[in-house]
């Protein structure tokens, strides 16, 4: 199986229902939010990895650390914490851009 098989994005997934004058907007928006909640997820989790955290309920994000399924939860919450940071400033840059046009 190819790489790009199993990276195969399509914004079409998203179904965004605008049906004023924004529309164009909308879409653009969508491209521009998506991609950098990519990126902070993505160092979110490299940062846990990298910490040797592991997550006994991977899909509890935070309720796993109150449920003590995570094996260290401070370096857990600092991964979440770090992802969360990178993630607004790139979204504030990437609106921002937006909105100067």
């Amino acid at each position: 199986m190819k790489l790009t098989s199993l990276i195969k994005y399509d914004l079409s997934q998203f179904n965004f229902e605008a049906n004023d004058k924004k529309e164009a907007l909308d879409k653009l928006t969508t491209v521009r939010v998506i991609p950098p909640l990519f990126v902070a997820s993505g160092i979110a989790g490299a940062l846990s990895m990298m910490f040797g955290v592991v997550s006994k309920a991977p899909h509890g994000g935070i309720f796993a650390v109150i449920a003590k399924g995570v094996t260290n939860p401070v370096m857990y919450l600092l991964a979440l914490l770090v992802g969360t940071v990178v993630g607004a400033l790139l979204l504030m840059v990437s609106l921002k851009t937006n909105n100067k046009k």
